[in-house]
C-alpha cells in the first residue's frame, strides 16, 4: 500500500512538472500578430456593450414617472441655482473690469550719450553798470585821553596825531573826511591852535587856525576853550591813502593846558557819475 501511495505521488509531481514546462513553453513563444488578433476586442464587440441614447431613454426616469411634489422641488432648486449662478458671473465680471490690469514690463533704460566737446570761450561782456550811490565804508581814530601842554616859564605847547588805518578808494570812490578836537587852557594871555587833515605825510588838504592875542598890559584869561572842526571831501581817486588829524597848540601866560577829546572820521563814498 506504502509503495502504490508513493508511485501515485511520483506521478502526480511528473504531471505537474510536465505542466510547468508546457506554460514555460508557451511563456516563451513570441507575441505575434496572430496571437494578438485571437485576442483582440474588435469594434463589433464593444459596440454592442456600448451604453448609447437609446439605451439610457429605456431606463431613463421622466418627470411624468415623479410625483407632483418632488416635481415642483427639483423645478425650484434648479431655477435658484441658475439665479446664484447668473450672480456670481455678474459680479465677477464687475471686479475684473474695476481691478486694475497687470503693470506693464519697466523698459530699458538707453546708453548714455557721448559727452560732445566744450565750445569755445564766449566774448566778454559789456561792463555792468556801476552800483548805487552810498557809503561803503566807514573808519574812525579818536581818544579821550589828555595830552597836556609842556610849559617853560609860563609859555608852553603840545602836539598830538590821529592816524587811520589805509583807504582805498576804487573808480566812482571818494571819501568825506570828519575832525575835531577840543583844547582848554588854564590862566592864559595868549593862546593859538593849528589843527590839519593830511592825506598822506606832508599832503594836507583842509587845516583850520584859531587864535587869541592880548596885549601886554591886560589881564590874563582864568580859562579858555578852543574846539577846532574839520570836514573835507577829497577825491584823488583809485588808490590807496593815509588820511591822518594833527593838533598844534601854543600858548602865553599859562599855568596849565591841554588837548582834551578829539577825533577823526572817514566815510568811503560811491557816487554815480
Amino acid at each position: 500500500m506504502m509503495a502504490l501511495a508513493r508511485r501515485r505521488t511520483l506521478s502526480s509531481v511528473d504531471n505537474d512538472m510536465q505542466a510547468l514546462r508546457r506554460d514555460v513553453k508557451k511563456l516563451e513563444q513570441p507575441i505575434t500578430s496572430d496571437r494578438l488578433g485571437r485576442r483582440a476586442v474588435t469594434s463589433r464587440e464593444l459596440a454592442q456593450r456600448s451604453v448609447n441614447g437609446s439605451k439610457i431613454a429605456r431606463r431613463a426616469i421622466t418627470l411624468d414617472k415623479l410625483a407632483p411634489s418632488v416635481v415642483n422641488n427639483i423645478t425650484s432648486n434648479i431655477v435658484q441655482l441658475i439665479g446664484a449662478s447668473a450672480l456670481n458671473v455678474a459680479a465677477a465680471a464687475s471686479q475684473a473690469g474695476d481691478a486694475a490690469g497687470p503693470q506693464g514690463p519697466i523698459g530699458l533704460q538707453g546708453p548714455a550719450g557721448v559727452q560732445g566737446l566744450t565750445g569755445p570761450q564766449g566774448e566778454e561782456g559789456p561792463t555792468g553798470m556801476p552800483g548805487p550811490s552810498g557809503i561803503v565804508d566807514v573808519r574812525f581814530a579818536g581818544s579821550n585821553t589828555p595830552v597836556p601842554f609842556i610849559i617853560i616859564q609860563g609859555s608852553g605847547d603840545a602836539t598830538t596825531e590821529l592816524i587811520l588805518p589805509p583807504i582805498t578808494l576804487l573808480t566812482n570812490q571818494m571819501v568825506k573826511l570828519d575832525a575835531f578836537a577840543n583844547i582848554n587852557f588854564i590862566i592864559v594871555q595868549n593862546y593859538s591852535v593849528d589843527s590839519a587833515i593830511s592825506r598822506n605825510q606832508g599832503d594836507i588838504v583842509t587845516t583850520d587856525h584859531a587864535v587869541m592875542i592880548q596885549n601886554q598890559g591886560q589881564p590874563f584869561f582864568p580859562q579858555a576853550a578852543v574846539t577846532t572842526s574839520l570836514t573835507w571831501v577829497d577825491n584823488p581817486g583809485p588808490g590807496t591813502y593815509n588820511y591822518s588829524f594833527t593838533i598844534t597848540g601854543s600858548a602865553n601866560g599859562i599855568t596849565d593846558a591841554s588837548i582834551n577829546s578829539r577825533g577823526l572820521t572817514a566815510m568811503v563814498i560811491t557816487v554815480t557819475q
